[in-house]
């Protein structure tokens, strides 16, 4: 939703208050909404020590990391790390989670370097990040995605031959566009707009401490 906060906090037992807030896209099943807080309750409330122990049955970890890496390592200002929205959450046939990215239009975005790679750890409307990064084995490795990412797809050596790729796939439509937000020319500027991003952003990453 617009107003963000769903970022897995736990309600209360009550569907009721989860409807009115997460959209289901398949069936309304109260399984697949009870297994929804069951996830919320262990999130937030298992004591640090037992906490992967307790979520690895039912949530995808690791792709929760890659996730929360991506996110937060392209800037994306309109997804978890800044309003915990703007992200789908799958419920497989075996009853495991997994945190996939949606509607990421806002990545490479910000004048500045972006965000703190350890942002909202002290967040409790956002425990994906708060919960699972206090634990210093996940910190380490979401810090290691986070460093891949930066090594290799903010290089502007890999960067740049997908801009030009991309940019010139729809530089015809985006001339012929009469409803366009920007200029044409601000379009043909924009491959230097995302190297500068990206050569900020790949900066801070790299010199992160290795916490």
């Amino acid at each position: 939703r617009p107003n963000g906060r769903l970022g897995l906090e736990y309600w209360g037992e009550n569907s009721a208050t989860y409807k009115s807030n997460y959209e289901i896209k398949g069936k309304d099943d109260p399984k697949a909404w009870a297994a929804l807080i069951n996830l919320t309750k262990v999130l937030n409330s298992t004591p640090p020590e037992k906490l992967e122990a307790a979520l690895t049955p039912i949530l995808d970890i690791d792709g929760v990391l890659r996730f929360l890496a991506i996110d937060a390592a392209l800037a994306n200002y309109d997804g978890y790390w800044v309003r915990a929205s703007d992200y789908n959450i799958y419920l497989d046939p075996g009853g495991k989670f997994h945190i996939l990215p949606h509607d990421i239009n806002e990545t490479f975005a910000g004048g500045g370097p972006g965000p703190d790679p350890l942002v909202g750890l002290n967040d409790p409307s956002k425990p994906l990040r708060s919960k699972l990064l206090a634990l210093p084995a996940l910190r380490a490795k979401y810090l290691q995605y986070m460093r891949d990412i930066a090594t290799k797809w903010l290089d502007w050596k890999t960067l740049e031959p997908l801009v030009t790729k991309y940019q010139a796939l729809i530089s015809a439509d985006v001339k012929a566009d009469t409803r366009k937000i920007d200029s044409a020319a601000g379009f043909e500027a924009g491959a230097a707009a995302i190297r500068g991003f990206a050569d900020r952003r790949r900066e801070l990453i790299l010199s992160y401490p290795q916490k």
